[in-house]
C-alpha cells in the first residue's frame, strides 16, 4: 500500500490496477483481523479486569497477550487466561463471603442472646440494624468471569473482610443501644485488653484485671462491658 500512496496521478492509477488482487487480498486480511480483534476484546478486557482486581497469577499471561500482540493467534491465547483468573478470584471471593457469612452468624448470636435485644419490638431491631449496617451483606455472584469482576467492583476482597472485621463493634453498639432503652442508668465500661495470652496464668491475670474493672464501675450503677 505504501508503494502505491507516494505515486501521483496516472502512475497511482497503473499501479493501484496491477496491485488490484493483492490490495484486495490484503484488505481482506486486514477486515478479518479486525473483525477477530472486535470479538476477542472483551474477553481480554474482562481478563484484564480480573488481573487489575488481584488476579495475579495470570499477570504475566497477560502482559505477553499484549506486548508480544498475541490476539489473533490461533487458538485464542484469551479464553483460557481469562477463565484461570475467574478461578483464582472466584475462589478468594467466595473464601470472603464464607469468612463475613460465619462472621454475621455470630453477630446474631450475640445479638439474640442478649436479654435487652429480646425486648426490642422488630421494628425498632429494624431501624437499629439499618442505622448500624448490621443488615446482611448479599453473596456475590460468581457465575461468570463478567460477574465476578463486576461485583470486585462493587465490593473489592479488602472491602468484604473489613465488613467481617466491623461486625463486633457494630453488634457492641446495638447492644448498649438496647440496654439504653431498658437500663438507662447503664454506662459503657471499656473491659482491660488481654494482649498476648501465652498460659493459664495469663489468663487468670487478666480475668483478675477485669473483675476488679468491673467491680469499681459497679460501685457506680450498672455498665455495659466493652472490650
Amino acid at each position: 500500500l505504501d508503494a502505491v500512496m507516494h505515486l501521483g496521478g496516472n502512475e497511482r492509477q497503473i499501479e493501484t490496477a496491477s496491485r488490484a488482487a493483492a490490495l484486495k487480498t490484503s484488505f481482506d486480511g486486514w477486515t478479518l483481523a479486525a473483525a477477530t480483534i472486535r470479538d476477542r476484546l472483551p474477553a481480554f478486557e474482562t481478563a484484564r479486569r480480573l488481573v487489575d482486581m488481584g488476579a495475579s497469577g495470570q499477570k504475566a499471561a497477560l502482559d505477553d497477550v499484549r506486548v508480544n500482540r498475541r490476539l489473533l493467534e490461533e487458538p485464542d491465547p484469551v479464553p483460557p487466561l481469562r477463565q484461570a483468573a475467574a478461578a483464582e478470584l472466584r475462589q478468594r471471593l467466595n473464601a470472603a463471603a464464607d469468612a463475613y457469612v460465619a462472621a454475621f452468624a455470630e453477630a446474631n448470636a450475640r445479638l439474640d442472646a442478649d436479654t435487652h435485644w429480646h425486648r426490642l419490638s422488630p421494628e425498632a431491631k429494624l431501624e437499629l440494624r439499618n442505622e448500624l449496617g448490621l443488615r446482611e451483606v448479599p453473596r456475590p455472584d460468581v457465575a461468570t468471569p463478567e460477574d465476578i469482576a463486576d461485583a470486585l467492583a462493587q465490593r473489592s476482597l479488602a472491602a468484604w473482610s473489613d465488613l467481617a472485621r466491623a461486625l463486633p463493634a457494630k453488634v457492641q453498639d446495638a447492644l448498649a443501644e438496647a440496654a439504653a432503652q431498658f437500663a438507662p442508668k447503664a454506662r459503657p465500661v471499656t473491659l482491660p485488653s488481654p494482649g498476648l495470652i501465652e498460659d493459664e496464668a495469663g489468663v487468670d491475670r487478666w480475668l483478675e484485671r477485669v473483675r476488679s474493672a468491673l467491680h469499681t464501675a459497679l460501685a457506680q450503677g450498672p455498665v455495659l462491658p466493652r472490650l
